[in-house]
């Protein structure tokens, strides 16, 4: 799992896209999903507080990503 964290200066505040990059980090969900992106989101000092939005990315098959929606709150 990647997070890139995008920092709003106008708000100050961050919008997250969370890279699954595993089937296994693509099978989490709930709980367990939370955890793992509270954790990447420690190692780059994000507080979870100043997160807007994180938005769930998958690979596309073609060596991109797509969008697999908001992780919910």
């Amino acid at each position: 799992m990647r997070v890139e964290a995008h920092y709003g200066s106008d708000t100050g505040m961050y919008l997250v896209d969370v890279f699954l990059e595993t089937e296994q980090e693509r099978a989490l969900t709930g709980r367990a999903l939370w955890d793992a992106v509270r954790t990447e989101l420690d190692k780059h000092n994000v507080a979870l507080a100043d997160v807007v939005d994180c938005f769930l990315k998958v690979p596309d098959g073609a060596g991109g990503w797509k969008s697999a929606g908001l992780l919910l709150w």
